[in-house]
């Protein structure tokens, strides 16, 4: 019995450390990320691309057609709605 409570201890403890080394790289990517999208807010680059961003405006009763799934036969098929 002590045996495979050892060996459960064992591999809990190897998991564990594994794991911690694993949140440790995705804390840093995260970082990484956050420290890039940080530098790009508010950039050149950013400013352009808002300022050139087009966007339509709509009133009640206007109409537009887009694409949609039709779920209801198989295999889904896209319709223009």
């Amino acid at each position: 019995m002590k045996k495979y409570l050892f060996l459960l201890i064992f591999l809990i403890s190897t998991s564990m450390s594994a794991f911690a080394s694993e949140n440790e790289k995705f804390n840093q990517f995260l970082r990484n990320i956050n420290s890039q999208a940080a530098n790009f807010k508010n950039s050149e680059l950013h400013k352009n691309i808002k300022a050139e961003k087009n966007t339509q405006t709509y009133i009640v009763g206007d109409t537009t057609e887009f694409w949609s799934w039709d779920l209801s036969v198989m295999p889904p098929l896209w319709i223009q709605t």
